[in-house]
């Protein structure tokens, strides 16, 4: 296939999706374990830190097994 995009959902949509993904976690009010690739994590990690949360061990590049502490 030529010029077939690799990922349907765009970086607006991922933005949305992850804030969608925060207001979930925060509604909850109790701890949380979220695991996922490094893309997602590092938007993820982006948006919480525009929201106030403190991030341990941010990085630009994560690897399998890697973890962060996002605290609010």
């Amino acid at each position: 296939m030529f010029n077939c995009a690799r990922q349907i959902e765009g970086r607006r949509e991922t933005r949305q999706r992850a804030n969608q993904y925060i207001d979930l976690l925060c509604s909850s009010d109790e701890d949380s374990a979220v695991v996922t690739h490094g893309f997602y994590m590092h938007t993820l990690l982006k948006e919480m830190k525009k929201r106030g949360f403190t991030v341990s061990k941010a990085k630009i590049n994560y690897k399998n097994g890697n973890y962060v502490i996002a605290e609010r």
